[in-house]
């Protein structure tokens, strides 16, 4: 009866290490995918015109503030 509970927990131990090694791979992917969509937000707001961000409220040398501002105090 030992050995079973030996192995138990060693097979608990092993599912708990993939569990979270799977986790943290995940969580990386989500963080390279949004931020590839931030980076694309600040291509497609540098594409605009002057005026196109004026009507938007955002001048240019604010974009990277304005598309990080959920993110990071700049």
């Amino acid at each position: 009866m030992a050995h079973t509970l030996t192995h138990s927990t060693f097979s608990g131990a092993v599912v708990r290490g993939v569990t979270n090694t799977l986790s943290s791979f995940w969580d990386g992917l989500i963080a390279v995918a949004e931020a590839n969509s931030q980076v694309k937000k600040i291509q497609d707001l540098h594409s605009l015109s002057d005026e196109a961000l004026a009507a938007k409220g955002i001048r240019r040398d604010q974009i990277v503030q304005h598309v990080f501002r959920d993110r990071l105090y700049l």
